[in-house]
């Protein structure tokens, strides 16, 4: 999935920017997976400009879609009611805390997935 990220705002003032740590207003990027919790927020997981390249989640109120979700993700409800859909790789209980962690298994499956993905 391909989206564009249309607006920011700095969480210090409220007010808002052209860039912040992360992302760039203008700039495409590539989303890896999207979160939906129960209070219908919608959370985009997007590898920004950051050079930690950590997948990290937004709300998917600041980006205009350009290319819908890629056809072979999947979709699961967790426990506590969020939706989640994404690459099949990315469900394994706990793969995102294991990524962050440096695991080596996750960050390897990872770099697979968002390689296959264009991103």
């Amino acid at each position: 999935m391909k989206v564009k990220c249309v607006k920011l705002v700095d969480r210090a003032t409220g007010n808002p920017v052209d860039r912040d740590d992360w992302l760039t207003v203008g700039k495409s990027y590539n989303v890896v997976f999207i979160e939906k919790p129960k209070d219908g927020s919608e959370l985009f997981r997007i590898v920004g400009d950051d050079a930690s390249k950590k997948p990290l989640l937004f709300d998917a109120s600041s980006f205009e879609i350009l290319e819908e979700v890629d056809g072979s993700w999947v979709s699961e409800t967790s426990p506590s009611g969020t939706l989640r859909i994404g690459p099949r790789e990315f469900m394994s209980p706990g793969f995102w805390g294991n990524l962050f962690e440096g695991e080596i298994q996750e960050k390897k499956i990872f770099e697979e997935v968002v390689s296959s993905l264009n991103c």
